[in-house]
């Protein structure tokens, strides 16, 4: 029989006394050992056992270390360790052995015996049970800090790697093998599994940097981004590793770190480079044009003229080769002459005859608009003409090409422009709208330098150079579309062109004499004068923008150039109104494409959270109310603590709604309803939600509009409207709901725009103490509230937005501080419907149990029992499954199964929407009710639940499953 000894309480490091257990037959021994102990202050206590039934018996309890002597009676050292490694692996054993053999010594160690300690030297005992007990306690925190680590690890979706480079040995969790695209069981190997599933092109980065972190007298770190195509699946997906190495005797020991997939990050990345790729495109080509109209501008020499042309063609095209042919006649009446080159050397060209009229040149060169092709030789109209039946030998390839005509005002084609690369599909439409607008300043250029050589040819008299280039100017003057002017040193214009007239509607006397100050945008007016300070200090102005008012009274926007010369200022202004709306759209584009992903993204979190966070809830709630029914009236304090349990689980599961309403992925039930209706039946639940400091008025449109939504929602929605109001209102006041009729021709703007169309607007509005413009801009944000702590969650007006949005309608807000705020909700008509639904069933109705039978198929364990206990509670006869396939087999031996209650998310490849299609196809006349804490896209499309389709969201209570289960059988 076991004996205990000792007397003195020593305590570990966590402060519990150290338990010993030792097996020795020799009493002298023991008792040698045990006044060493008192005396070291690890007396006890000390369990002493001498047989082998009393050793295997004693190992069942806990202690802190086992102290052996070489055997006792029926069992040796040896088998001992084996007995002791066996059933409690986890208390040190330590050797108190009379045998000074190293050998011995050493072959216990090498079994798994923690230490041995000989008899001569008894004194190391207490040195070595110490260490034992902390090396245990240190490897107990170990183990407790790396699984709070796995599933910290498992919760965030990281990934886990773990390299043993002496022995090439790695180890992946589950999550780093699907990373890879590996089933859970696979083998895992550095070459065959690491190695072989990085994307060729990032392989040697990475297999540098790892050998890198493994290399000794490095700092070790690993951390980089690659991507990986899954060895099973063939996905492609980005990896963000981290980890480092751990070094022993000069060399890599071990090799860990983590891995999450960051393939979500790397395309919006690529979204954004893509984009801001094209706005510097867009700026580059900008710039081009810019420069090229200076150029242009101040260049009369034609040749060079052509030439700058034909460059900044190419380069904006992005083409191989450009050229300009330039009209010519022949003896023939038609021919062309090649003017100018770019991408190529002139003797490319020079041995190969004038290009003609052809089939794919000629509506070129008669101006009958852009010949763009992907590829210009399956053109069918390339090759029809002889003698070369296509480019001749020697010609730059060309397959992508662009011919734009050149065309004078008159209306005279000059020439063409035309572009190639030897690659397809290199000219989009947006290149071409670039290759006609150079055309255009092309034209200008050339109809300038015609005229600069005309005036030249025209030398014979100063009266004819003098006549012939004022005509020109004037009629450049009349017929330019730019606003073009002369002021003097004060700002006061002397001379304008008519299109001033055409442009802002004001004649020319109603301007000459004056600044144009008066016409000016009241924020454009400090600016215009600052800028005009530098014109008459001598400075050029080569780009400047402001409002000038019209007639009419609206604003349109101009680009200014002005040069001083002798005490005048000459200007050109260039309507640039619809570039600058156009500029705002495309930024008011791109928030709202910024605010879709911003909802995606929480979207996809909110789902993620909502199917696990239900189940717990559920399990939650149904226990509490399970306590709560069988829970004596005394005491009561156990009876308050229930029902406080079960207030914080509804709201925990109000919260998660919420979030899913703002994230629009709740399942809606929309049908006709009657909004009026809707709000008259509400009157009583705000009158007592509300108070009596709260005055609640209605007011309705004449006739009745219908619309379809989910009227339990859209109450929901305006008691979270009415509540916000009535804490505007913290003195009372008068909250009033209209429901009023809306016809509209055009959208109207707001917070979200209002297409046009008939809406039904159901306006909520308070007079109470307003809000500031900044917080009217935030309301809509999820967790954003202006209230104490404690006393909102920030999601009320989060969940309203959201489900107007899923429901097909708008949301606008107006308020001002110290007046009052008003929440107007659009959705739009239904013209087609039948009767509406104004309220839902009475939550009382069909409430009882029965004595059918019940099939639940429920993964969840905790949430299964529940349902199957309440069902059980309620009288039904109930089967139970935890997958669909289980479930399958029960209702083929079982005729008698009256309802289905299935969960929507289950295990083994098959849903709860598969498992009723198959249910049914056997049992056409099988009821099936639905459940689920996030239904996702089986039985919820578009946010509606699939038509015929009977939904109990996760969580539910008691009372509800009852209800629903009782009017599911009885209908």
């Amino acid at each position: 029989m076991p004996r205990r000894v000792g007397s003195a309480v020593p305590v570990t490091d966590a402060g519990a006394p150290i338990r010993l257990l030792h097996l020795e037959s020799d009493t002298d021994d023991a008792d040698r050992v045990a006044a060493l102990l008192i005396a070291e202050g690890l007396g006890g206590p000390i369990e002493r056992v001498s047989t082998r039934s009393d050793f295997a018996a004693a190992l069942g309890q806990n202690y802190d270390a086992i102290l052996a002597a070489d055997g006792v009676p029926g069992l040796d050292g040896e088998a001992a360790l084996a007995l002791a490694l066996e059933r409690a692996p986890h208390i040190p054993f330590i050797f108190v052995s009379g045998t000074l053999d190293v050998d011995v010594a050493v072959d216990a160690l090498k079994h798994g015996a923690t230490d041995y300690v000989v008899k001569q030297r008894l004194e190391r005992l207490p040195a070595v049970i110490r260490r034992a007990v902390r090396e245990r306690a240190e490897r107990a925190a170990r183990h407790v800090a790396e699984e709070a680590l796995r599933l910290a690890t498992q919760a965030a979706q990281v990934g886990i790697w773990d390299y043993d480079p002496v022995h090439d040995v790695l180890r992946w969790d589950a999550r780093c093998r699907a990373l890879f695209g590996l089933r859970p069981g696979a083998t895992i190997r550095y070459d065959d599994s690491f190695l072989a599933a990085l994307h060729p092109g990032d392989r040697a980065s990475v297999e540098a940097a790892a050998i890198a972190a493994m290399t000794p007298g490095g700092s070790g770190a690993y951390d980089i981004e690659y991507r990986v195509i899954g060895l099973e699946d063939g996905g492609e997906r980005w990896i963000s590793a981290q980890g480092a190495a751990h070094f022993e005797g000069g060399r890599a020991v071990r090799f860990v770190g983590t891995v999450i997939d960051i393939t979500e990050r790397k395309r919006a990345h690529a979204a954004v480079a893509a984009s801001e790729e094209a706005l510097r495109a867009e700026s580059d080509a900008l710039e081009i044009l810019n420069r090229l109209s200076r150029e242009i501008a101040a260049e009369l020499d034609l040749e060079k003229l052509v030439q700058t042309v034909v460059n900044a063609g190419v380069t904006l095209a992005g083409a191989e080769t450009g050229a300009f042919f330039y009209t010519i006649l022949d003896a023939q009446g038609q021919a062309y002459q090649l003017y100018a080159l770019s991408g190529a050397a002139a003797s490319a060209f020079e041995n190969f005859p004038m290009p003609r009229s052809t089939a794919l040149f000629g509506p070129s060169f008669r101006g009958e608009g852009v010949v763009r092709l992907d590829d210009v030789q399956a053109d069918p109209r390339y090759g029809s003409t002889g003698p070369h039946f296509g480019m001749p030998a020697g010609h730059p390839p060309v397959r992508s090409y662009m011919a734009v005509p050149v065309s004078l005002r008159s209306g005279e084609v000059v020439g063409c422009l035309f572009f190639g690369h030897a690659q397809p599909g290199r000219f989009s439409l947006r290149i071409e709208r670039l290759a006609v607008g150079l055309a255009a300043q092309a034209a200008v250029g050339i109809e300038n330098a015609r005229l600069f050589q005309s005036a030249q040819r025209l030398n014979q008299t100063l009266e004819e150079q003098v006549a012939a280039r004022t005509a020109e100017r004037d009629r450049i003057w009349q017929v330019s579309a730019d606003l073009l002017g002369v002021a003097d040193g004060e700002g006061r214009w002397i001379s304008i062109n008519p299109a001033w007239t055409r442009l802002l509607g004001w004649e020319a006397d109603e301007i000459i004499g004056r600044t144009g100050e008066w016409m000016r945008h009241p924020d454009d007016r400090a600016q215009t004068a600052a800028e005009a300070r530098k014109l008459f200090a001598g400075e050029i102005t080569t780009s400047f923008e402001n409002r000038l008012r019209t007639r009419s009274g609206d604003y349109r926007t101009f680009n200014w150039r002005a040069v001083p010369f002798d005490g005048e200022i000459y200007a050109v202004a260039r309507d640039i109104t619809a570039q600058v709306e156009q500029a705002a759209a495309l930024a008011e584009a791109e928030e709202g494409l910024r605010q879709s992903q911003k909802m995606e993204a929480l979207g996809q979190l909110t789902g993620g959270v909502a199917h696990d966070f239900n189940n717990l809830l559920q399990i939650v709630i149904g226990n509490l109310d399970m306590l709560k029914r069988h829970l004596p009236d005394d005491p009561p304090r156990l009876r308050r603590a229930a029902e406080n349990a079960s207030a914080g689980a509804e709201r925990a599961a109000t919260l998660t709604q919420r979030l899913l309403a703002f994230a629009r992925r709740q399942p809606l039930a929309p049908s006709p309803v009657a909004p009026d209706r809707l709000v008259e039946g509400m009157i009583e639940l705000l009158h007592r939600t509300l108070g009596e400091t709260i005055r609640v008025e209605t007011t309705f449109a004449s006739g009745e509009w219908m619309v379809e939504v989910d009227p339990n929602q859209l109450e929901s929605a305006l008691l979270n409207l009415a509540i916000n109001a009535r804490d505007a209102m913290q003195g009372g006041g008068t909250l009033t709901i209209a429901v009023d009729h809306l016809s509209l021709d055009s959208p109207i703007s707001g917070q979200s725009e209002v297409p046009a169309g008939d809406h039904v607007v159901i306006a909520v509005s308070d007079s109470g103490e307003g809000m500031a413009p900044e917080v009217v801009a935030r309301v809509f944000e999820p967790f954003f509230t202006t209230k104490d702590v404690g006393k909102g969650t920030g999601l009320g007006l989060s969940m309203v937005y959201g489900f107007v949005k899923q429901s097909g309608g708008h949301v606008h807000i107006a308020s001002r501080v110290g007046e009052s705020t008003a929440v107007r909700i659009y959705l739009p008509r239904l013209l087609a419907c039948g009767t509406a639904v104004a309220n839902v069933p009475d939550a009382g109705e069909g409430s009882g149990g029965g004595s059918e039978t019940i099939l639940v198929c429920e993964d969840d364990d905790g949430v299964r029992a529940n349902s199957v206990e309440s069902l059980r509670e309620l009288g039904y006869a109930v089967l139970e499954a935890a997958d669909a396939r289980a479930a399958l087999r029960l209702l083929d031996g079982d005729d008698t199964v009256d309802l289905l209650f299935t969960d929507v998310i289950l295990p083994g490849g098959m849903t709860g929407s598969d498992l009723a299609a198959q249910a049914r196809g056997r049992r056409p006349d099988l009821r099936v009710l639905f459940t689920s804490g996030y239904a996702r896209d089986a039985i919820v499309h578009h946010g509606r639940l699939d038509p015929g389709v009977e939904l109990l969201p996760k969580p539910f209570a008691f009372e509800e499953l009852a209800m629903r289960v009782r009017r599911m059988l009885d209908g």
